[in-house]
């Protein structure tokens, strides 16, 4: 098994709500991640049994970022040589979801630059998972080609902090301005399975950041939005179930959740 990267948590300050309308999105899409970022993630090899990286149905469709449309960067490409820029200073994370750090892209591409514009899928990037973080103000999108501008959208997301997306095989394009370079996920990455959510740490994938449990977060104003998701679909059904919420939220996460999503709320502590 690949050795994973250690993890740091930086002091980073609550962000103010911020609601975007860079493009035209569905409804809910203007939901911002946070600036923290997710554990530390490593490969297993072939004979080494993990988790599956997705799972339901996200490794043929993608999206991230937003509540239809949901969200990679930690270390250097193990060709580099370098390691992870959080390694040599922070604290601990110890079971808190926030690492810093990401798995090591071995053998399934280098990063992609997260400022590079329209890239063409299966000859600029790779189809696959990536996740992306410390983003400040980012978009994405993931884009079939069409005549239409706002029709040709498959999926997309605006976001600060941490954003995973699964580019299909058959998309045409993939747009990405302003982020953080995006690292392509593994298959059968593992993780620490934190059991302790930052409120307003964006996505985390059920299984590798965090436990699925019972977990609960208090003290909420409206502005508090959670989803747990399938897949990475990009569309409605994809979403196991989500609220705004006031005051205390209490959310079970079940296995077969995909993926757990928080934005500003308050930090989340597992119950079971």
């Amino acid at each position: 098994m690949a050795e994973q990267l250690p993890n740091t948590v930086p002091a980073v300050e609550r962000p103010r709500a911020r609601r975007f309308a860079r493009r035209r999105m569905p409804a809910l899409a203007g939901l911002a991640a946070a600036a923290l970022t997710v554990g530390a993630l490593t490969a297993c090899t072939p004979e080494e049994d993990g988790p599956e990286g997705t799972g339901g149905s996200s490794q043929e469709d993608s999206g991230g970022g937003n509540t239809a449309d949901e969200g990679a960067e930690g270390a250097e490409n193990s060709e580099n040589g370098e390691d992870g820029e959080n390694g040599e200073n922070g604290e601990d994370a110890g079971n808190t979801a926030g690492g810093g750090s990401s798995a090591d892209g071995g053998d399934t591409g280098e990063a992609i630059d997260g400022s590079a514009g329209r890239l063409e899928v299966g000859t600029d990037i790779p189809p696959g998972l990536y996740r992306s973080v410390d983003n400040d103000f980012c978009y994405w999108e993931r884009n079939n080609g069409g005549e239409d501008e706002f029709e040709s959208i498959i999926a997309n997301g605006t976001v600060e902090g941490q954003a995973y997306v699964q580019i299909a095989e058959t998309d045409v394009y993939f747009d990405t301005e302003d982020c953080g370079d995006w690292t392509p996920v593994p298959e059968g990455v593992t993780g620490e399975q934190a059991t302790e959510i930052p409120g307003n740490g964006g996505t985390f994938m059920v299984g590798v950041d965090i436990a699925p449990g019972t977990y609960k977060s208090a003290g909420n104003t409206e502005e508090c939005y959670w989803e747990r998701l399938t897949d990475l679909s990009g569309s409605l059904d994809s979403i196991a179930d989500n609220n705004f919420a006031t005051g205390q939220a209490i959310v079970t996460i079940e296995d077969d959740d995909a993926f757990f999503t928080s934005n500003f709320c308050t930090d989340w502590v597992k119950q079971d």
